[in-house]
């Protein structure tokens, strides 16, 4: 789901020469939720993430979710935004987390603004949650600009086993053949959100071709470990 509002603190300067005309949706400076996949009873993290970044010196958001599936445990800064200060209140309502950032000059880098765990509840897994983005605020001495706020879906697996697509105990050439399978036709085949979970091994929490080739490093031995 996508919200536009005037959210992030960011000098004028920055966004004095920038014309609104002919940006698409994908060029749009945007906050967005990524949660991917995460294990019943096992934390799990969601990340708050910020694209097409024209300049932000501060925010104040709000992350919600359903108390009932989720338990919040614990937020730290992501590396997107380089030294400031960050704050997360956890105790701000029992459906929501409020994260504030603040520093003395504007960031332009993209990438995670801040990493959110949460362990979800016994018997929720081939569920899925919603995490979105409430209401936020901006320092009153600042400019704003407009970002498009994207929020997300946490889906929760069973017992996560990292390469083995088929669920069958075991990581092989049967598995990088399922998932290949899957991506060519994901109606047909229709996963579970264990077998996605057990997929999803480069870490972008999505289910593509790299998990596939990653997967097929760890058959033939180049890699290691998934």
């Amino acid at each position: 789901m996508k919200r536009k509002t005037a959210v992030l603190a960011a000098a004028a300067v920055m966004l004095g020469s920038v014309s609104p005309i002919n940006v698409s949706a994908q060029d749009a400076p945007a906050i967005y939720i990524n949660a991917g996949y995460g294990a019943e009873c096992e934390t799990t993290e969601i990340e708050l993430n910020i694209r097409n970044n024209t300049g932000i010196s501060a925010y104040s958001i709000e992350v919600n979710y359903d108390p009932r599936v989720l338990y919040f445990m614990d937020a730290e800064q992501g590396d997107a935004l380089d030294g400031g200060t960050f704050y997360c209140n956890g105790d701000y309502s029992d459906n929501a987390v409020r994260l504030v950032w603040s520093d003395s000059r504007n960031q332009i880098a993209d990438g995670t603004a801040a990493v959110l765990k949460f362990r979800p509840a016994y018997g929720t897994a081939e569920t899925d949650t919603p995490v979105t983005i409430g209401y936020s605020i901006i320092a009153d001495d600042l400019s704003e600009a407009e970002f498009e706020m994207e929020d997300g879906t946490l889906k929760i697996a069973g017992e996560i086993n990292r390469g083995d697509v088929n669920d069958d105990g075991d990581v092989s050439v049967s598995d990088v053949v399922s998932l290949n399978m899957y991506l060519l036709n994901p109606e047909k085949y229709n996963f579970s959100y264990t077998r996605q979970a057990n997929a999803e091994v480069s870490g972008d929490k999505i289910v593509n071709t790299d998990d596939s080739g990653l997967i097929m490093n760890y058959v033939c031995m180049i890699i290691k470990e998934l």
